[in-house]
C-alpha cells in the first residue's frame, strides 16, 4: 500500500493534463487519431480522451475539480500511454498508408496488420514492427478500460449498475472471477447511501480489502487502479465511522490514520460525527482519549527522507517532536520549523511537509478535544456553559504527565469556569481507583496544586484507606 500511495502521491495530476493536450495536439495531425468516426462511437477512447479534455478546459484548467477527480485524471498519465503513443507514431512512420487507410483508428490498425502479414516468412518481414502492433493492440484494451473507469468516476459516461453485495464478495472472493474496474468503484460510492447493505459492505471492506492488502494489489490490477479502490474504500468507511465498533475503528486509526489524511478525506469531519453523539461530557472525553490511545498505537510509515527514500514511524516522527517542544507543541510556528528541517531542502518536499503538519493539527486537536466544543454537543446551554473547559481538563488529567500542569493552570485564573471540588467529583466518575496510572495521575495532580497552592498541604484528593485496604476520594473536596 505505502508504494501505492506515495508512488501516485509523486505524479502531478497537472502532468496528466500536459498529456492530454499533448494527445490532443498529435491527434489533430493525424485524422485518424481524432475519434471522429463516420459511427461517433463514443466507446472510442479518444472520444473518452476528448472529453476528460474539454472537462479541465470548463473547469477552469482543473483547479476547480475534486481532489478524488483530479486523481482520476492522474490515473491517464502513465507508461502505457507513452509506449502507446509511441507505438502510434512508429507505426505511422515506417507504413505507407493512405488517407483512406488513416480515416479511423480500426482501419488503420487492421491495415497496418494485413501489410505486416502479407510480408510474413518473406526477407521484408519486419519481426519489430510486428512485436509493435501486437503490443499496441494490448495497450488498447488496458487504455479503454482505464478511461471508461475514468469517465464513470467523473459522472460523463453515465450510469453504471453498481454490484449487489452477494457479487461483490463473490467477484473478490473468487480467483476466476474478473471485476469490472468502474462498476467495482461506484459499488464503493453508491454503499455510502446503501441503507438496506451499506454497513455489509463496510465490514467487508474492512475485512477483506483495506485489511489484506494482498487483495487489493494483485499483480493483474494496475498501480492507478489500486490507489483508486483504497480510496473509494476508506471513504466508505470513514464516512461510517460513528457506526463502527471500536475494533474496526482502532484498525483504521492504526493504519490508515496518515494515509486518509494524504488522500484528501475530511477525517475531521467524521470524527467529529462521532464525538458528537456523546449525551455527557464524561462520554464525550472518554471518546476522545480512546482516539489518542489509538493513534498512539499507530503503525504506518511515512516518507521522511526524499533523496534516499527513507521511512519512519509516524507516531516515533510526531513523539520526537513533542518531546523537542514539551512546553509549546501548540505553536504553529514550531511546527513548521520542526518539519522544515526534517525534509531540509530538497525539492518536491512540500506535500510531504503539508501532510505531516495536518496529521499533527488533527491528532492535537483530538488530544485538546477542540473538534467539536461540548457547548455545541450539548441541547441546553445553561447548564453545560462552563463543560467546554471542563472537558478538556478532564481530557488532560486522562493523558496525564505534563498535561496536568494545564489543570493547573485551568484552577489558577481569576476568570476560571470551575473549581477544584467540581473537577474532582468529574473525575470520580471515570477513574478506577484500583488502576495504578489512574492512582499515580491523582497523586500526581494532587502534588502540583499544593506547589501552586490550590489543595492545603495536609490535604489530599485521594487517601489510603487501611481499613478497606484501598484507595478512597476525599470527601471534604466533593462539597
Amino acid at each position: 500500500m505505502g508504494k501505492t500511495l506515495f508512488e501516485l502521491e509523486k505524479q502531478s495530476w497537472s502532468k496528466a493534463k500536459e498529456n492530454c493536450f499533448k494527445f490532443l495536439e498529435f491527434a489533430q495531425e493525424n485524422f485518424w487519431l481524432s475519434g471522429k468516426t463516420e459511427e461517433n462511437n463514443f466507446d472510442s477512447i479518444w472520444d473518452k480522451m476528448q472529453k476528460i479534455c474539454d472537462l479541465i478546459v470548463e473547469t477552469n484548467n482543473g483547479e476547480d475539480l475534486s481532489y478524488q477527480e483530479k486523481h482520476a485524471i492522474v490515473s491517464l498519465e502513465g507508461e502505457e500511454m507513452k509506449e502507446f503513443l509511441d507505438n502510434l507514431v512508429y507505426l505511422n512512420k515506417h507504413i505507407e498508408l493512405s488517407s483512406n487507410d488513416k480515416k479511423s483508428f480500426d482501419n488503420f490498425i487492421l491495415t497496418c496488420e494485413r501489410i505486416i502479414e502479407s510480408k510474413r516468412g518473406g526477407e521484408n518481414f519486419d519481426q519489430n514492427l510486428f512485436n509493435i502492433l501486437d503490443r499496441t493492440r494490448i495497450l488498447e484494451v488496458q487504455l479503454d478500460d482505464k478511461f471508461e473507469t475514468v469517465l464513470y468516476l467523473l459522472g460523463i459516461k453515465g450510469f453504471i449498475l453498481p454490484y449487489s453485495f452477494s457479487e461483490f464478495s463473490k467477484k473478490l472472493s473468487s480467483q476466476n472471477e474478473k471485476i469490472n474496474m468502474g462498476r467495482f468503484l461506484v459499488t464503493l460510492i453508491d454503499a455510502k447511501i446503501n441503507q438496506k447493505e451499506g454497513n455489509l459492505f463496510v465490514d467487508y471492506v474492512i475485512a477483506n480489502v483495506l485489511f489484506d492488502e494482498d487483495l487489493v494489489e494483485v499483480e493483474n490490477r494496475e498501480l492507478w487502479f489500486n490507489w483508486l479502490a483504497v480510496y473509494y474504500s476508506l471513504d466508505l468507511v470513514w464516512s461510517r465511522f460513528s457506526k463502527l465498533d471500536d475494533v474496526q475503528r482502532l484498525f483504521l486509526f492504526q493504519n490508515y490514520y496518515y494515509k486518509s489524511l494524504v488522500m484528501s478525506l475530511p477525517l475531521e469531519k467524521f470524527i467529529s460525527d462521532y464525538v458528537s453523539d456523546s449525551l455527557e461530557p464524561i462520554e464525550f472525553v472518554h471518546k476522545h482519549k480512546k482516539m489518542k490511545d489509538w493513534l498512539d498505537s499507530n503503525k504506518e510509515k511515512v516518507l521522511v527522507n526524499l533523496e534516499n527514500n527513507s521511512f519512519e514511524m509516524w507516531i516515533n516522527v510526531l513523539k520526537k517532536y513533542i518531546s523537542l517542544n514539551s512546553k509549546n507543541y501548540l505553536d504553529g510556528y514550531k511546527v513548521n520549523e520542526f518539519l522544515n528541517n526534517l525534509y531540509g531542502n530538497v525539492p518536491g518536499r512540500e506535500p510531504f511537509i503539508n501532510w505531516l503538519r495536518k496529521s499533527f493539527a488533527v491528532y492535537f486537536s483530538i488530544t485538546e478535544a477542540t473538534l467539536v466544543d461540548w457547548d455545541d454537543v450539548s441541547e441546553d446551554k445553561k447548564i453545560y456553559e462552563y463543560d467546554k473547559e471542563m472537558v478538556k481538563a478532564i481530557l488532560y488529567f486522562q493523558v496525564g504527565g505534563v498535561n496536568l500542569e494545564k489543570i493547573v493552570e485551568m484552577l489558577s485564573k481569576k476568570d476560571k469556569k470551575f473549581g477544584l471540588s467540581a473537577f474532582v467529583r468529574e473525575i470520580e466518575k471515570l477513574v478506577n481507583l484500583d488502576n495504578e496510572e489512574d492512582v499515580n495521575n491523582i497523586l500526581d495532580l494532587s502534588s502540583l496544586l499544593k506547589e501552586n497552592h490550590l489543595l492545603p498541604e495536609d490535604q489530599e484528593i485521594i487517601f489510603f484507606n487501611e481499613q478497606t485496604g484501598g484507595f478512597e476520594f476525599n470527601n471534604d473536596l466533593r462539597v
